[in-house]
């Protein structure tokens, strides 16, 4: 598949440049070795002209190296004989855990992993390969997560770091039921930083940007804001220590733990700073800053995920669907597709593919997208059916239930003709 199309349809793996990037700064010898063979370079973001630019990436750093060595603490310590990314990025992990004698399988979008294939297993020594694998999956996508687990023996320890985020609700229910499944079936545990995630960069950036905080926190806002070109509201997942000026954080919190609990899952809160391993970012800071950091870990957690013994009522398992398949043709002037299955992640370029090649070829005045066997539709998908709307009218029909709720959820129902089922 053309680079070009995966890197259209979810864009989002710049982020997991950001993130090798502020571990290259913050010191990591593998992250910066991996972002030289990348081709990003040696540059250091804390040279940035703009003063409150440096002030920006040196809390960023710190938050993300936080993040990602006490995941990895956690996870080490958690008596599984695999670790499983989700995502990986562009992270060493696959390097540290093979180094430790851990499996590891990371899992991310066809882009990534292209790059990490090419990158990261040239640097592991040959005898100790077999304890690393890299596949592209999407997240809500069972066949593909276990596809990628296939041969995998023992209990799992799987780890996501800033996913949600970029989740709708769907979205984060599906990954929720795949991971549960996955669990079920090889044991073990689900160790993620995303519930709180938002509540621990608050700490970092209050404690390293003093006066400045919220003026940093406008400035994410803006950027995240011009990037993100599907809106996605925050998953029922995520507590937002912002809103009602920090007074939700209790009920969101139990928010969260209720919606795992739908999805037959239980947590554990594992606070922040008695996990914590060495920081090499703290050597740049001042003692005063990095005691104000420790002080803000104590008030937020990462979680350990397990199944509950027995499901909550009303919740039930779904088994897959038709295999995806895309068909189109032109009559009149107007492109007829037809969507089976799922169109996410790894199935979402096909759909651009075949749309481009298409109008390439045949000057077209709409397009019509029949959606009766169409079974899910990802953001990924979305982003699709917005780049066919600046070129053309498009007009979906027979949409299902599922798919209509996707729709109105993103908004998409006052952009597109969007037709029910008969």
């Amino acid at each position: 598949m053309n680079r070009s199309l995966l890197e259209r349809v979810n864009p989002v793996f710049h982020t997991a440049r950001m993130a090798l990037s502020g571990l290259a700064m913050a010191g990591d010898r593998d992250a910066a070795m991996i972002a030289d063979r990348l081709g990003m370079g040696s540059d250091d973001g804390l040279k940035a002209e703009d003063p409150l630019i440096r002030l920006q990436n040196l809390a960023n750093s710190v938050f993300l190296e936080i993040r990602y060595r006490t995941v990895g603490a956690i996870a080490g310590n958690s008596g599984c004989s695999t670790i499983v990314d989700l995502p990986c990025g562009y992270t060493p992990r696959g390097l540290q855990m093979m180094r430790q004698g851990r499996g590891y399988v990371g899992l991310d979008l066809p882009a990534t992993i292209q790059d990490m294939d090419r990158v990261v297993m040239p640097l592991a020594k040959s005898e100790n390969r077999t304890r690393i694998r890299y596949a592209a999956v999407d997240a809500t996508n069972l066949e593909s997560l276990e596809s990628a687990l296939e041969g995998v023996q023992g209990p799992i320890c799987i780890t996501t770091e800033g996913l949600l985020m970029y989740f709708n609700d769907f979205e984060t229910a599906s990954l929720c039921d795949n991971i549960r499944r996955l669990l079920v079936k090889h044991g073990g545990c689900w160790i993620t930083s995303d519930p709180e995630m938002m509540v621990q960069n608050t700490f970092v950036m209050q404690a390293i940007a003093g006066d400045r905080y919220q003026e940093i926190m406008d400035n994410l806002m803006r950027g995240f804001e011009n990037k993100a070109d599907i809106h996605v509201e925050a998953p029922s997942m995520m507590i937002l220590p912002w809103k009602n000026g920090g007074k939700d954080i209790e009920s969101d919190t139990e928010k969260a733990l209720s919606f795992l609990a739908e999805r037959g899952l239980q947590a554990e809160r594992l606070e922040v700073e008695s996990h914590m391993p060495e920081m090499m970012g703290f050597s740049s800071l001042e003692p005063e800053v990095v005691q104000a950091v420790r002080e803000g870990m104590r008030h937020c957690a990462y979680w350990r995920i397990t199944p509950r013994a027995e499901r909550s009522n009303g919740v039930t398992e779904e088994t897959s669907g038709q295999r995806f398949s895309v068909k189109a043709a032109i009559s009149d002037g107007i492109l007829k597709m037809s969507l089976a299955g799922r169109v996410d992640t790894l199935t979402a370029p096909q759909v651009l593919e075949l749309y481009e090649r298409a109008t390439r070829t045949d000057a077209i005045s709409g397009v019509v997208i029949d959606c009766e066997k169409l079974e899910y539709i990802s953001s990924a998908g979305l982003r699709v059916l917005l780049i066919m709307k600046k070129d053309h009218p498009v007009r979906m029909i027979s949409v299902g239930r599922l798919v209509m709720e996707i729709l109105e959820t993103a908004g998409f129902d006052s952009i597109f003709e969007v037709c029910g089922e008969k």
